[in-house]
């Protein structure tokens, strides 16, 4: 499908207010190509590209980042952060966000590093004490198992120290280590959220499911009321 076969003009929208003036006409033209229509939660972005739609590269991230952070969740990722940085500051520790995962793993081995001080004990809820082990077994604590992380899931009997803590740490990852520290919890809980509502492909996969190469069943068929 190309602009010309459908007798579209070029259309360009630099502007929020461009956006809304011509909402009408967009809503028409996916009307019309309803196979490139149910791709918007593929990368709405490109649906509008095919359908001779160009935004400025500023809104191009606007649109982008209105739907991965509607009102709620911006207001939710805003209370976090707050939250995040009156936690590190009562520990000591600097925050520079948003956090990439190298420093995301510097920032989760440092606090980890602190806990372990002599004298400073674990402040971990429900963890079992030194030499405990899992009810009824008895045995010693065991560090952070190798899989936890890609499940981003410890067990309560797995007690994560600094030196479990990779080079870099994915957010999936960084949930592994989440109950071995308050402050932990609330970073992870953070950094979800700062990865949006909805998570959108590339060019690359984005003409895949163009192609019929990949499927999805999200959505079937897209019909705006204009």
């Amino acid at each position: 499908m190309s602009t010309s076969e459908k007798g579209w003009e070029p259309l360009a929208i630099a502007s929020e207010r461009d956006f809304r003036q011509r909402m009408r006409d967009i809503c028409r033209r996916l009307n019309e190509a309803p196979e490139v229509a149910r791709l918007l939660l593929i990368n709405p972005v490109l649906v509008l590209e095919d359908v001779g739609v160009t935004l400025t590269p500023a809104m191009r991230e606007h649109v982008m980042q209105s739907l991965r952070f509607p009102k709620r969740r911006a207001e939710r990722l805003a209370v976090l952060e707050r939250q995040l940085r009156e936690e590190g500051e009562a520990l000591g520790v600097t925050l520079e966000l948003p956090l990439d995962g190298e420093r995301r793993a510097r920032l989760v081995r440092e606090v980890l590093a602190r806990e372990a001080a002599p004298g400073e004990g674990r402040p971990g809820e429900g963890r079992p004490s030194e030499g405990e082990g899992p009810p009824g077994k008895g045995g010693p604590r065991r560090t952070l198992a190798p899989e936890a992380l890609t499940r981003g899931r410890a067990s309560p009997w797995q007690v994560p120290t600094a030196a479990d803590v990779p080079a870099s740490l994915g957010v999936r990852e960084l949930r592994a280590f989440r109950q071995a520290h308050p402050f932990l919890r609330t970073l992870a809980a953070c950094e979800r959220t700062r990865q949006g509502a909805l998570a959108f492909f590339p060019r690359d996969v984005y003409e895949r499911f163009k192609s019929g190469e990949l499927q999805h069943r999200w959505v079937r068929s897209i019909r705006f009321n204009v």
